[in-house]
């Protein structure tokens, strides 16, 4: 069989419309727009099923060149629309003015960001009135700021034009617009000389606005993360007010004021508009503006309009991810001459279901297949399929053949909260670890001369009000201290020798470790295992059956683990990921080869509850496959246990789940190929004892929902296979977050919601001492509501109990600790409050807030603060960074660092977390690699001897050339900033990184001061030295002093001395050689500048690249 891609999508990852142009001047099209009505008339549309509604719309708007007006019932009716109309127009060209499907209903200050981005839209809708507007009942009756206040507060730049500077921020500053150090959220300004940073409402960036004087050089939009410009633009209009509750001369309007005088309206579902209307006592409203502009009603109900068309459209069948009812759909739909396009929701599924059915095979039949047909495979993620007979067009999306979720991936208007870059960012007042002289606090920074030259260097406080100047050359040996959440280190006595004993001792204990990881990798590698068959037919049908569309990291853990299987050495792997990432899948897709294979699957976890959700989960995904899945544990009776304990000797259960209890000496397999456990770390010794001699030739799978540190990851390479899961999955409602007072109506109206729809509740506090006086509270507001409590003090049977009850759904809301935070996964409830969130870590609430939102249904969080709380900026960004959350971005990984220190003690054994409390999480990763590489180098050489060895440049060159080299204050004014920017400029190993740096100074700060171009020359000179490896180059007049490395520096002498001493014998007249008892030197004579230094290195640098070249040849 063969199927037509289209090149095009897939090489730019662009979608392809080219079903649009199949509606192109069709009878349909034509008899649509001959019966448009006039003000007043409608004209009813019948049989429009799926996303043909948004293609009807589409080419109607632009055949007609009128403005058309969707009115849906509801938010998620006319976010679905929006879904396909921007996919097929583009969003240029139409406006969702509506409640946002935000993730966080965030305020700025009095009034919140959807109303803030509506008036943003209203005023581009007055610039061009043409475009196409998509709503709801709600927000047409809604007031807005007037169409003359709109216009008024609008702002229009150019380019090349006069708008002097003063007023643009008199302007929004009047408007309400905040003014702050650096811009990262909507409402906020910046100002840096002839620089004004703002971020408008309803922008996706923050724009960059340049002046010379009172001319506007350029405008750019730029990332509110990285702070770099992202694109130049020609012009930018936005509205200069958010429109705050003070202004009492304000006036207004409603939304049907900003619609052209010929809008077209567009009724999506009348009925449920009219009760919508009706809900809102705005049905006399909806009167008047049917008898103002023309409409069309889509409804299925005979209406009374002046005509109808009917479509005859059809739904796309159900096929319940068979591959065989896709094959034979397609057939049917050939025979009735019908073309079919095959529809995905992105690059990566259009080409797995190329491939699913370029390899369709039917295993279970021996009926010949016929030739199947050739639909054309699309990625175009549209909503819904569906048939249209009479065009003979049929259009399939791929995620309902599976019946997988469909949800359009959104960009994220507004805040950004706080980036992982901040909170890696060094503030005054801050612990810092130097990783020669111990835990300090740093203090700014402090200007000296050297060789007559201002440089700066960072001030460090130690104990005893020691303090300590750190020569920016060294500032790769500062790292801001980080350790557990909430952890206060010790500051260091200099001098004392504490601090390199609390090093050694760290450094040998991550050896040992280290050491018994590679030996038992070496072993395991010499051992001999079952090599498991190639993917199947089956194999392919399972993976593609996942209702979620696979994450990079999933689809590369999954297929980690099925080449691990399918090589003659026992598998060892680790899949590590949060809760909900899709880790248990890998473990299905797994178990599932080796059952085919005719091998049994052990499945090993910690407690009765994840024995049970792993039961349902695994025998949810392989129901409709002869595999037999039971569970041992507990819950079952003693009779029962030994029932399932003999059929597994028999080989008649495929896959057994269970605790301990599987360890047993009465547990024997018949033929057992798989091992999966689960969080290992949560067993006792001789759990792991008994383990240890179940896997020694049964391929193993080990998986754990502590993240590890990518750092980590890197170190264990070749100590132990890892696959990191640290994607959520893509297609995951995105959990909607209210951050709001405690307050009786809003807990009612959350915990009603969700009681409708036969969901369950989690209530979290942060006390133990509380939960009673909170559960009484609950019970008073929500009589007849079973509520229960949890927390770790409980007896663990007791909890056991508990957590089951609410499980089997006997328990409406759960009031808990934090002991939820882990493990749990309960598809049925999908809101979470979360009591006095301010009081609770940014790892803690991510995972909290984690534990719902696990299924396709639409998901809320909570976060309850008490009220007339003051927060600090600070704290302020730290909940709403918890926007980012429900997808990858620096929220996410924020949360992570908590998590990852949690991590690097469950891998390396729980005593680690002392060791990284004590010199801090950056410098222990260091040391861990450190230990690595030693290793490897030294006892393990052997084995790793085909890894390629990498020379890096030196990090701690010293570089003096009599130069002034800072960043002044008057140009980068926030010592952060300044000490960030250095960091990077010291860390820089290419002259591309340097010029990278030199951009972003330009970019945010405008033209460079002289000082900094000099900064810049010297790291570029230091860097060049750095490769050659010198320790040291002093500029001092008219004579270069080099200092070469220490005599340990191996790759050095090997590689580099010879070379630099048979150019100081050809050069006898103005260079030698001097020696001491700790350094030897190069000096040279009549050296005068910076120049003649780097033309130095240069020819240095030159010598020693000739040498390898002529070595290689």
């Amino acid at each position: 069989m063969s199927t037509k891609t289209s090149s095009t999508s897939h090489d730019t990852h662009s979608p392809d419309l080219r079903i649009l142009g199949a509606f192109d001047d069709t009878s349909q099209l034509r008899t649509l727009c001959d019966a448009l009505p006039s003000a007043g008339a409608c004209l009813q549309l019948r049989g429009v099923h799926g996303s043909l509604k948004a293609i009807l719309l589409s080419k109607l708007y632009e055949t007609a060149e009128r403005q058309l007006v969707i009115i849906s019932p509801d938010g998620s009716a006319a976010q679905e629309i929006w879904n396909d109309v921007v996919l097929l127009l583009g969003e240029e060209r139409a406006h969702y003015i509506g409640e946002r499907y935000s993730r966080v209903q965030k305020k700025i200050r009095n009034i919140t960001s959807t109303f803030a981005e509506n008036a943003d839209a209203l005023r581009s809708l007055t610039e061009e009135p043409q475009r196409m507007v998509i709503t709801d009942m709600r927000t047409v009756l809604q007031e807005f700021p007037s169409v003359k206040d709109i216009r008024q507060q609008s702002v229009h730049l150019s380019k090349g034009e006069s708008y002097p500077q003063q007023e643009l921020i008199k302007r929004i500053a009047f408007g309400g617009f905040e003014q702050t150090e650096f811009v990262s959220g909507t409402g906020e300004y910046a100002l840096r000389g002839g620089i004004v940073d703002i971020f408008p409402v309803g922008f996706e960036n923050p724009l960059r606005i340049e002046f010379f004087g009172d001319d506007i050089e350029s405008i750019r939009e730029f990332d509110a993360l990285s702070q770099r410009s992202i694109r130049s633009m020609d012009h930018a209009a936005f509205v200069a007010s958010l429109f705050l509750d003070t202004d009492e001369t304000a006036t207004h309007s409603r939304m049907p004021e900003f619609f052209a005088e010929n809008a077209l309206l567009v009724f999506d579902g009348l009925e449920a508009i009219e009760q919508a209307a009706e809900a809102l006592e705005g049905s006399e409203a909806l009167k008047t503006l049917r008898e103002k502009h023309p409409a069309l009603m889509f409804s299925i109900m005979e209406l009374d309009c002046d005509r109808s068309l009917d479509f005859g459209s059809e739904s796309q069948p159900a096929m319940n991810g068979s591959i065989r009812q896709l094959q034979e759909t397609l057939v049917r739909l050939d025979e009735g001459g019908y073309r079919t396009y095959l529809v995905a929701d992105s690059v990566q599924q259009s080409q797995r279901l190329e491939d699913l059915l370029h390899s369709a095979v039917d295993e279970d039949s021996e009926e010949e297949i016929p030739i199947l047909p050739q639909p054309d495979i699309l990625y175009c993620p549209l909503t819904a399929g569906f048939i249209l007979p009479s065009l003979r067009i049929a259009v399939l999306t791929e995620h309902q053949i599976f019946n997988r979720h469909h949800i359009q991936k959104r960009t994220s208007k507004g805040s950004r909260g706080l980036s992982l870059r901040e909170m890696k960012q060094l503030r005054i007042g801050d612990f810092v670890v130097h990783a020669d002289k111990g835990i300090g606090k740093f203090s700014g920074f402090q200007t000296i001369t050297v060789n007559g030259g201002i440089q700066e260097t960072a001030k460090l406080l130690y104990a005893d009000d020691d303090t300590l100047y750190v020569n920016l050359t060294y500032i790769n040996k500062l790292q801001k201290y980080s350790s557990e959440e909430g952890y206060t280190p010790q500051l260091s006595k200099l001098g004392s020798g504490a601090w390199e004993r609390a090093r050694a001792k760290t450094k040998k204990r991550l050896k040992d470790i280290a050491r018994n990881l590679i030996q038992l990798y070496a072993k395991r590698k010499m051992s001999e295992g079952y090599a498991f068959t190639p993917d199947g037919q089956w194999q392919k049908e399972l993976e593609a059956s996942f209702i979620y569309e696979d994450t990079p990291d999933q689809a590369k853990a999954t297929v980690d683990v099925k080449r691990d299987m399918e090589e003659g050495v026992p598998m060892d792997r680790l899949v590590c990921g949060d809760v909900g990432y899709g880790k248990t899948e890998v473990a299905v897709r797994a178990a599932f080869k080796a059952v085919v294979d005719g091998k049994q699957v052990a499945v090993l976890v910690p407690t009765t509850i994840l024995a049970q959700q792993h039961y349902h989960t695994f025998r949810d995904r392989l129901s409709r496959y002869s595999v037999l899945v039971e569970s041992l544990s507990r819950f079952k009776s003693r009779k029962q246990q030994l029932e399932i304990v003999e059929k597994l000797q028999r080989g008649s259960i495929d896959i057994i789940i269970g605790t301990h209890r599987m360890l047993s000496k009465d547990v024997r397999f018949k033929q057992l190929g798989l091992l999966i456990i689960d969080e290992e770390h949560r067993f006792g010794v001789a759990a792991k004892e008994k383990l240890r001699e179940l896997r020694t030739n049964v391929d193993t799978l080990t998986m754990t929902a502590t993240p590890i540190p990518r750092t980590l990851n890197f170190s264990l390479l070749g100590a132990r296979d890892l696959s990191v899961i640290e994607t959520p999955p893509l297609n995951r409602l995105p959990i909607i977050t209210h951050i709001l007072p405690f307050d009786r109506d809003t807990i009612v109206e959350g915990v009603d919601r969700e009681l409708q729809r036969g969901g369950q509740v989690f209530f979290v506090n942060d006390r133990v001492q509380d939960l009673d006086h909170l559960t009484d509270v609950l019970r008073s507001y929500l009589p007849g509501v079973r509520i229960a409590t949890a927390h770790g003090q409980m007896k663990s049977s007791e909890l056991e109990r508990v957590m089951m009850r609410f499980m089997e759904k006997k328990i409406d809301i759960l009031v808990a600790t934090k002991i939820i935070e882990s493990g749990l996964d309960i598809p049925n409830a999908n809101t979470i409050f979360i009591n006095k969130a301010n009081h609770f870590g940014l790892a803690e609430l991510y995972q909290l807030r984690g534990r719902v939102g696990r299924s396709n249904t639409q998901a809320y969080a909570y976060l309850l603060i008490p009220s007339n709380t003051k927060f600090t900026r600070d704290a302020l960004k730290r909940m709403q960074a918890i926007e980012e959350f429900s997808e990858l971005g620096t929220g996410f990984q924020l949360a992570m660092r908590d998590l990852e220190i949690r991590g690097a003690g469950n891998m390396l054994g729980a005593e680690q977390s002392g060791f990284i409390t004590e010199i801090g999480f950056e410098l222990y990763m260091m040391t861990l690699e450190e230990a690595v590489d030693e290793l490897k180098s030294e006892e393990f050489e052997g084995l790793f001897e085909d890894e390629e060895k990498e020379l890096r440049p030196r990090s701690d060159v010293v570089m003096e050339l009599g130069l002034d080299s800072y960043l002044p204050h008057s140009y980068v004014s926030n010592a952060t900033e300044r000490f960030d920017l250095y960091k990077r400029l010291y860390n820089c190993e290419s002259d591309e990184e340097i010029d990278d740096v030199e951009h972003e100074l330009q970019d945010r700060f405008g033209k460079l001061p002289a000082e900094a171009t000099s900064l810049l020359y010297s790291v570029r000179v230091r860097l060049i030295a750095a490769r050659i490896r010198l320790a040291r180059v002093t500029l001092e007049a008219g004579r270069l002093n080099i200092a070469l490395p220490p005599q340990d520096d191996a790759a050095f002498y090997e590689l580099h001395f010879q070379q630099l001493m048979s150019w100081v014998l050809s050069n006898k007249d103005r260079a030698n050689l001097e020696q001491d008892t700790r350094q030897v030197r190069i000096i040279v004579q009549r050296i005068s500048t910076p120049e003649d230094v780097r033309d130095l290195l240069v020819e240095f640098e030159s010598i020693i690249q000739l040498e390898e070249i002529t070595n290689d040849a």
